[in-house]
């Protein structure tokens, strides 16, 4: 049995989250209540690989947590885009690259027990500079290319930590790993 929804009120908005309040019936029969964050637009991650196995991160601070975060070029799908236009825009913009060939690898729900999101993950190689876009005005970050190991070994030691971009280098670490 699954959670029977009751009531749902919206406890607070913006752009980007809503915030829900909900009462429910759970799988036992009880009534419960239930905390529901739904992020208003979805996000898009691409792991961009040269042909020497290295990997395109970039560093940035991430406010929640207050601290920088070593990652994959990612933010929210504009409602005009496509997952993968956004995956593309999000390379030009963060890391000044643009593929040639590009393929969907991973879908997530990254914290499924309170939101609702789901993330796109694209891995893309065939790389070459592309500087038509530029930055988002609030963001600020620092780009680098690393082996796909030093990438692998950065998520052993914890220096790496952002659910998504461990799942996909890890993932490709194991693939193409000579």
């Amino acid at each position: 049995m699954t959670r029977i929804r009751k009531t749902s009120d919206i406890v607070y908005k913006n752009e980007r989250i809503t915030l829900y309040h909900e009462e429910v019936i759970d799988p036992n029969g009880n009534d419960h209540i239930y905390g529901r964050v739904s992020l208003n637009e979805e996000w898009v991650y691409i792991a961009a690989l040269t042909e020497e196995n290295k990997i395109w991160l970039v560093a940035q601070h991430r406010y929640p947590h207050d601290y920088y975060s070593r990652e994959l070029p990612s933010w929210w799908v504009k409602k005009t885009e496509t997952y993968l236009q956004g995956a593309q825009r999000e390379l030009a913009e963060e890391c000044w690259l643009k593929a040639e060939s590009r393929e969907q690898r991973m879908t997530f729900h990254q914290a499924n027990w309170i939101t609702d999101d789901t993330n796109y993950a694209f891995i893309a190689t065939d790389l070459s500079p592309d500087e038509s876009h530029s930055p988002d005005s609030h963001e600020k970050f620092e780009k680098r290319c690393i082996t796909l190991e030093q990438a692998y070994n950065e998520i052993c030691e914890g220096k790496i930590v952002e659910a998504v971009t461990c799942a996909m280098i890890t993932r490709l670490y194991f693939e193409r790993r000579e």
